[in-house]
């Protein structure tokens, strides 16, 4: 694959991905597993919002993604844009903000108030909301060139923003670690088997206990699981856990990011996270093209993907 920093095939695919993802879940956050079945593109449900439109997963997704340039993430230029969202409804399918986690609003407050960016985020072990790991994925196109310790360093600065504990930290790097292996051609199967062997170096970094955090991904096979034993709430690990399950276990974009939303609960994320390394994986062409024609704000997704590898 071509120097991924100028991929703009890739970062098309990644934020697409996610955005879809995103919105297929939209209507039905908060919905108990078992108590529906997401069929297509739909609108309305528990937001009240139409089809196609996108939460603060992407919004912050492209937040990120902006912020991107000569192959690193400038965090002042990434501040400023969750100010804008947050404050101005900047990077939102319509303007409107309608879905903002706690943990996130309190950390981009802090931001306004002057407090650097590496250090606004929640660092208290309640606070390892999924926030962080749902808008990490574009860094995937600033890590092929850096050695091991500074791909770390550059998702902890990005992850502590908004979430600053050593689990949701983990949690990130693993994350862009399996992106950055599916990106250079591993399947998903195999990235999964390549993070565990960052097991020590993250536990040297961020202490054993926020690594065993994840010993069902570094010790077992997540997509070997029941799926009355994938939890999808807004915890950081479980969400993690319920992508690669989604992931591993299906066999295209649509079925993945299906089976994301069927799970329940935090539906708009677990499908966002989902939807990013399935696109990765599978292709923009993979994704049906009647969700891509209902995506709102289609527009501003593939000019950040533009901008993000000019």
């Amino acid at each position: 694959m071509s120097d991924l920093r100028h991929n703009s095939r890739l970062a098309r695919a990644l934020l697409l991905g996610a955005a879809v993802g995103d919105a297929l879940g939209v209507p039905f956050e908060f919905r108990e597993r078992g108590t529906f079945r997401v069929n297509g593109m739909t609108g309305h449900g528990t937001y009240n919002r139409p089809a196609g439109t996108w939460s603060d997963d992407t919004s912050l997704t492209l937040a990120t993604a902006d912020a991107i340039c000569d192959g690193t993430v400038n965090l002042s230029k990434a501040a400023q844009n969750f100010e804008a969202w947050l404050f101005a409804g900047r990077w939102t399918a319509d303007g409107v903000v309608f879905d903002v986690g706690n943990g996130t609003r309190r950390a981009v407050e802090r931001l306004a108030d002057g407090c650097p960016p590496q250090k606004a985020g929640n660092s208290d072990v309640w606070s390892n909301g999924n926030g962080s790991l749902m808008r990490i994925a574009p860094l995937v196109v600033c890590l092929e060139h850096l050695e091991q310790s500074r791909r770390f360093d550059l998702v902890q600065q990005a992850s502590s923003l908004t979430h600053r504990h050593p689990i949701s930290i983990v949690g990130c790097i693993l994350w862009c670690e399996m992106l950055l292996s599916v990106a250079r051609g591993m399947s998903p199967a195999q990235s999964c088997r390549a993070a565990r062997s960052l097991g020590p170096a993250l536990a040297e970094r961020l202490g054993k206990e926020a690594v065993q955090a994840y010993g069902r991904i570094l010790e077992g096979d997540i997509g070997q699981l029941a799926i009355e034993d994938v939890l999808s709430d807004g915890y950081v690990v479980h969400t993690l856990e319920a992508a690669l399950f989604c992931i591993l276990t299906t066999h295209s974009y649509q079925e993945a990011v299906e089976t994301a939303v069927n799970l329940g609960s935090d539906t708009d994320t677990t499908a966002c996270v989902t939807g990013a390394m399935a696109a990765l994986w599978y292709g923009e062409e993979n994704i049906p093209t009647a969700w891509l024609a209902t995506l709102r704000g289609r527009e501003l997704i593939e000019s950040t993907a533009e901008k993000m590898t000019a």
